[in-house]
């Protein structure tokens, strides 16, 4: 049936990317850094998450992505704001061609910023808007 459009696992397409997209830098507050989808209590620690959006044209979407970074401290939140700071600079490299990226562009991005935590470790949070392509479903 026309119109049917499968869209990409994109947290798990961003969890791989960044995770290449970390690799061999030599920035300190990278030592250790481990990324996932939900958050654990490793730190440093970058989680990604899916907040979704509309699909509103035959094969593209809009999908809004938060990214929190957890490292640090409350009283020394460096970390966590320096880690936030380079995923959210490192977006504009995430849409490129090939089959199995579905992120066609950037469009927006806020952040990143403190956000008040209970626990010791700091919190630092950012968006990124996201313009993705599905794929057409076949049978």
């Amino acid at each position: 049936m026309a119109g049917e459009v499968l869209h990409a696992d994109l947290e798990l397409f961003l969890t791989a990317w960044y995770r290449a997209a970390f690799t061999g830098r030599d920035e300190p507050y990278l030592a250790g850094i481990e990324v996932d989808r939900v958050e654990r209590d490793h730190r440093p620690l970058l989680v990604l998450r899916d907040d979704s959006g509309p699909n509103d044209l035959i094969l593209t979407g809009t999908r809004q992505v938060g990214i929190t970074a957890l490292a640090g401290t409350r009283a020394n939140p460096q970390d966590a704001l320096a880690i936030a700071r380079l995923a959210v600079a490192l977006r504009t490299r995430i849409p490129a061609p090939g089959n199995d990226n579905p992120v066609a562009a950037v469009t927006d991005s806020n952040g990143p910023y403190l956000v008040a935590e209970q626990a010791d470790s700091a919190r630092a949070y950012a968006t990124v808007t996201l313009r993705v392509v599905g794929t057409p479903l076949t049978a």
